[in-house]
């Protein structure tokens, strides 16, 4: 059972503790649950439901933000039964050439089936070429 968060910002949203409380109740029955921090997928930042591309965070600013979203997920989840892991540890090996490779999978027509992403195009509002990469990177 996992949990993905993207920390984006310094704080868990709120609404993350429904899902960290029924995380623990599963950890309670036994079962092994996974704290999956979306660092590497930080730095592209999620377009979904955005009307412009996110402001670019640093690896510290999203590495400090990690630090605060697993100390506060640990105040729910019992730490002796969740495995925390970082989605850097198989997106940074993909490199370059693992990026290309991904990205040839994936048509420019296929990502505009995205609603956030039709509406900025009719708009004419940017839409960076980084940002594509994130529903691949997930």
């Amino acid at each position: 059972i996992k949990l993905g968060l993207d920390p984006t910002a310094p704080d868990i949203h709120i609404g993350h503790t429904v899902v960290l409380n029924k995380m623990r109740q599963l950890q309670d029955l036994g079962h092994q649950v996974i704290f999956l921090i979306g660092d590497f997928t930080s730095l592209i930042g999620d377009p979904s439901g955005r009307n412009a591309t996110r402001p670019p965070l640093t690896k510290e600013q999203i590495q400090a933000n990690a630090e605060t979203y697993y100390a506060q997920a640990k105040l729910v989840l019992d730490p002796s039964r969740t495995e925390i892991r970082y989605n850097s540890e198989w997106s940074e090996p993909l490199g370059a050439a693992g990026m290309i490779q991904l990205a040839a999978k994936y048509t420019v027509a296929r990502m505009l089936e995205r609603d956030d992403f039709t509406k900025r195009f009719q708009s004419q509002t940017p839409i960076s070429v980084h940002e594509f990469l994130y529903p691949l990177m997930q």
